[in-house]
């Protein structure tokens, strides 16, 4: 076996970064009302997976050696802890800021002790409502939870790493009982039709978070431990020969296992962490990529995965409190109409005009168009806005009838001085 200080596995860094931006697709879908992917939340247990196979490749060995327990734990805080408190830390200015516009309701002195809480990898517990979401344990980065289950399976390895394969294999089982009860109690708190296993992030399922974390990590080690035996390598490597670019196959395969349509009332999830995921790490960790496209591409991937991981909830939060709180489909509506006192949706109004359907059979009349369904949060600037178009058509029609030159005003087109579908130059 390569040293664990020179062997690098680049598919595996690939397929976190896949993982890490269906995890954010699936939170921009959620936030915008779009699609997202069905199963987008099995990428944080594949997270583990691949988290409980790396720490035992590169620390077995070395606390077997004897290595300390302060210093491993220290080194693994090291590798989290900086984008962990930025992504904190932003996101809680963030967050205040949205307060502080009334976009959302959280006080200042939640967002003061969820941080400080936080910034220590303890959950804050509380019922506040951000969005749809309530009582996230880390507020100002939700995404974060994982990051501190994963700190618990870190010190968990210390109790792991020297077990035989047969033991391992009964912990990992024991684990997946665990998860499997947990998907059925939290089945029937959360109201799913079946099991649900996607639990962890929020405080009235944040318990649900350890089993997940537990089978992932120790799913990991074994695969790790069959790895280092050389059990079934050999037919993976002879499955990879047969195709060409396999880490483009791997990525495209876990993409898929998160795009599956149905949950088979839970069971889904559950048979695809039994057996799609590990799969697909196994075979990854026996990939050696070559120089060219594949590795470019994994060692992207793995380098962006982190920071967009960590990030993309507070960039996010950022967007839609600067357009007031405007989010779901009225997010994509506003960012691309704009507005009308910076003139910048007048390309887009002048767009709308010129279509046929919008052209009234008869005699014109000029009227404000009728505001689009919109998310509720911005309804009431749109009625302002609405109103203040209505004053001005007004005002403009007192201007014209008090004019005293009315004689030559009369034989000027009736829309020179309206902007409606019907006027000239619109």
């Amino acid at each position: 076996m390569r040293s664990p200080a020179v062997e690098r596995f680049d598919t595996l860094d690939g397929l976190r970064g896949v993982a890490a931006f269906s995890v954010m697709i699936g939170h921009f879908g959620q936030v915008l009302g779009s699609y997202w992917p069905a199963h987008m939340f099995l990428a944080v247990d594949v997270f583990f997976v691949m988290s409980g196979f790396v720490i035992a490749h590169s620390y077995r060995e070395r606390l077997r050696g004897g290595m300390s327990a302060w210093t491993y734990l220290s080194r693994r805080l090291v590798r989290l802890y900086p984008l962990f408190i930025l992504g904190l830390l932003l996101g809680a200015g963030i967050l205040y800021y949205g307060a502080s516009r009334g976009v959302i309701a959280y006080r200042t002195d939640d967002i003061l002790r969820s941080v400080a809480l936080n910034a220590l990898y303890i959950p804050f517990l509380n019922r506040a409502q951000i969005y749809i979401d309530i009582g996230q344990i880390f507020p100002a980065d939700p995404p974060a939870w994982s990051l501190f289950l994963e700190m618990l399976a870190s010190a968990g390895f210390l109790v792991l790493f020297d077990l035989r394969r047969k033991a391992l294999m009964l912990v990992t089982a024991l684990c997946y009982l665990a998860l499997i009860g947990a998907g059925f109690y939290f089945g029937r708190v959360n109201g799913a039709a079946g099991l649900d296993i996607s639990n962890g992030f929020d405080s009235h399922n944040f318990l649900g978070g350890v089993p997940r974390v537990g089978f992932g990590f120790t799913l990991g080690i074994l695969l790790h431990a069959l790895t280092r035996d050389g059990i079934g390598t050999q037919r993976a490597a002879a499955v990879l020969r047969r195709v060409p670019y396999p880490s483009f196959v791997l990525y495209a395969a876990l993409a898929a296992m998160f795009l599956f349509p149905n949950t088979v009332r839970g069971l889904y999830p559950l048979l695809a962490l039994a057996t799609v995921a590990p799969a697909i790490v196994f075979i990854g960790a026996q990939l050696r990529t070559g120089p060219g496209l594949e590795t470019d591409v994994a060692r992207f991937l793995g380098w962006v995965s982190y920071p967009v991981y960590c990030l993309h909830v507070p960039i996010l939060r950022l967007v839609i409190f600067a357009r007031g709180g405007v989010h779901g489909s009225a997010l994509l509506v506003t960012a691309f109409s704009g507005s009308r006192d910076a003139r910048l949706g007048r390309p887009a109004d002048a767009l709308v005009r010129r279509t046929p359907a919008r052209r009234a059979v008869g005699p014109p009349v000029c009227r404000p168009a009728p505001p689009r369904p919109v998310d509720r949060l911005n309804e009431a600037s749109l009625l302002r806005q609405l109103a203040r178009e209505r004053q001005r058509v007004e005002d403009r029609a007192a201007d014209a009838a008090s004019a005293p030159n009315w004689r030559s005003r009369s034989r000027r087109s009736p829309h020179a001085s309206c902007r409606c579908p019907h006027s000239p130059g619109t």
